[in-house]
């Protein structure tokens, strides 16, 4: 009898297992479904298919990338190697450096191309990718750490505060090009806004004058003249909030916390 029992409970023990491991079999391929695509392995996509992926409504980069046949074909540097080798060198040992005289990174900017004003204030460890293709009316400032992206045209207007490690990202791909070719498209600071301490603005940004990008937030498109962007979604996701314009008859405010 105790061997009937045995046998019983080993087969009941036996059977509890299977099926857990089934269970567990099903939720892992539950799992690969859901991290796999059908059309990720065996046949190409149909056309239809392809079409809804080029829009954007199932995966968001072409189904046949290749990176491979990535040419960067629609970026021009604007300069030739030697000229992007030596502006390289000299931003890492020079243009960076916190014990480089600040009054003369305008002038080492504009002997590579730029077009910036003696009064631009530039603070130490700021990274421009192409002085060629930047401009800034001063008096403005750049904080520590900011990053201007530039592979195409960034302009900046006067009076404009870029706040510590900003970026300023002109440098995008195309996700519907099989080759993911750039698709970089230009930035424009309006005089008098402030970009904040640790934004981001994307390619083909507007930031309207007197307009803010707080702290953290990160800007695509168009921002309104004299309006707040705040960091708890990109500005295509929240309203701006025009601001009224400042009365001219009353006293300049006290400089910003995200001075320079």
């Amino acid at each position: 009898m105790i061997s009937h029992f045995a046998e019983n409970g080993l087969v009941q023990v036996d059977s509890w297992v299977l099926s857990a491991l089934d269970r567990v079999g099903q939720r892992s391929r539950e799992d690969i479904d859901a991290c796999h695509p059908p059309d990720a392995e065996g046949d190409p996509p149909s056309a239809a298919d392809t079409s809804d992926n080029l829009r954007g409504n199932q995966i968001m980069t072409h189904p046949r990338l290749d990176l491979g046949q990535h040419s960067g074909r629609n970026y021009d540097k604007g300069r030739p190697f030697l000229w992007q080798a030596l502006w390289h060198a000299t931003s890492h040992l020079l243009f960076q450096k916190w014990w480089f005289p600040r009054r003369y990174r305008p002038a080492l900017l504009r002997a590579f191309g730029a077009r910036v004003d003696n009064d631009v204030v530039i603070r130490q460890d700021v990274r421009i990718h192409w002085p060629w293709r930047l401009t800034i009316d001063g008096p403005a400032w750049i904080g520590h750490g900011a990053w201007i992206l530039n592979l195409v045209d960034v302009v900046i207007g006067r009076d404009v505060c870029v706040s510590q490690e900003a970026f300023l990202c002109t440098g995008s791909h195309d996700r519907n090009d099989v080759a993911f070719e750039h698709a970089n498209e230009p930035i424009h600071v309006e005089p008098g806004a402030w970009v904040c301490a640790r934004s981001v603005l994307l390619p083909g940004t507007t930031v309207g004058h007197h307009a803010i990008v707080a702290a953290g937030a990160v800007v695509a498109g168009t921002v309104a003249p004299f309006a707040v962007v705040r960091p708890q979604a990109t500005s295509r996701d929240i309203p701006t909030a025009a601001l009224s314009a400042p009365d001219p008859r009353r006293p300049s405010l006290h400089r910003p916390v995200g001075e320079p």
